[in-house]
């Protein structure tokens, strides 16, 4: 890192939220009772791309309107969630399908001292296109075999 003062005061003033917003990998944040408290704009954007597809299964879900709400709003299981999110030490990797498409996400927790979390970082990705290629050509593979 720079010494040159400007600059260093510069780097001091970016929060971690405004450096989150230039990301171009899908990131929300929830507090410890699983409130949505941040998601930053590539988020926004890949739940606007599928939010009619999502609400076929959770038809009230609209994409700019997650702050504030329960991260209950993803799942139509929340007590399997709610005990899975209970008991994470550490990244949690998952995967589900929602409208038909597919979603990953990685769920990190930041833990205090007395090893609760205070909130939960998740990063998203859409597969559903690395998933429907997969599909097309294990159906090709298929197809010759036969």
């Amino acid at each position: 890192m720079t010494t040159d003062p400007k600059t260093k005061a510069a780097w001091n003033t970016l929060s971690g939220l405004e450096t989150l917003d230039v990301l171009s990998n899908p990131v929300m944040i929830a507090d410890k009772a699983m409130i949505i408290r941040y998601v930053n704009e590539a988020a926004y954007k890949m739940f606007e791309a599928i939010e009619a597809d999502i609400r076929r299964d959770l038809p009230h879900f609209e994409a700019r309107k997650v702050i504030g709400k329960n991260v209950d709003l993803f799942h139509k299981n929340p007590a399997y969630q709610r005990r899975l999110m209970g008991d994470m030490r550490g990244p949690h990797d998952g995967k589900f399908t929602i409208g038909g498409k597919s979603l990953i996400f990685r769920a990190t927790p930041v833990l205090q001292p007395d090893g609760e979390a205070s909130c939960v970082y998740v990063e998203w990705q859409d597969l559903t296109a690395a998933v429907a290629g997969k599909a097309q050509i294990d159906r090709m593979i298929h197809e010759i075999k036969a």
